[in-house]
């Protein structure tokens, strides 16, 4: 079961309404928070709303937009979210490409409550890492070439 941790939440930009409730009725038992949103604007809008841990999101959007136009988004946040990509397929083509281009897993649709669970699990471990390790790195002041502490 999944940690529970009030600060971690977890958003499912996903265009179809059972999917997104699939993902909410596992994270209600997990008792993590989870956002939802049907399609990449309103993703956006949620990501500017609320600080986010993990992005859940679909391949490809009926509109044309796809999980690399999300990626390329939050990797420009201060502290970006882990995105997850979900597929039916979920191929190796596509998780070799997602993990090189810096999405952190895949998830197989439609979605297993276990391995989304062990995804997230994993998800979270990371997250936390990522965060002390932020934390404790010295960062340099561009004025100076100094280190700021």
């Amino acid at each position: 079961m999944l940690a529970e941790a009030a600060d971690h939440t977890v958003l499912a930009v996903l265009p179809g309404r059972e999917d997104r409730t699939v993902l909410s009725e596992i994270f209600a038992r997990a008792h993590w928070t989870v956002l939802t949103a049907g399609t990449l604007a309103e993703g956006l809008l949620a990501l500017n709303r609320s600080p986010i841990t993990v992005v859940i999101t679909e391949n490809r959007f009926p509109d044309g937009g796809c999980w690399k136009d999300l990626l390329g988004l939050v990797q420009d946040m201060m502290e970006p979210p882990l995105l997850i990509v979900a597929d039916h397929l979920a191929d190796e083509r596509l998780w070799a490409e997602a993990l090189n281009l810096g999405a952190y897993d895949v998830l197989a649709k439609p979605f297993c409550a276990d391995e989304v669970v062990r995804v997230l699990e994993s998800a979270w471990e990371e997250s936390n890492k990522r965060r002390l390790a932020s934390r404790g790195r010295p960062k340099r002041l561009a004025a100076t070439g100094g280190l700021e502490m």
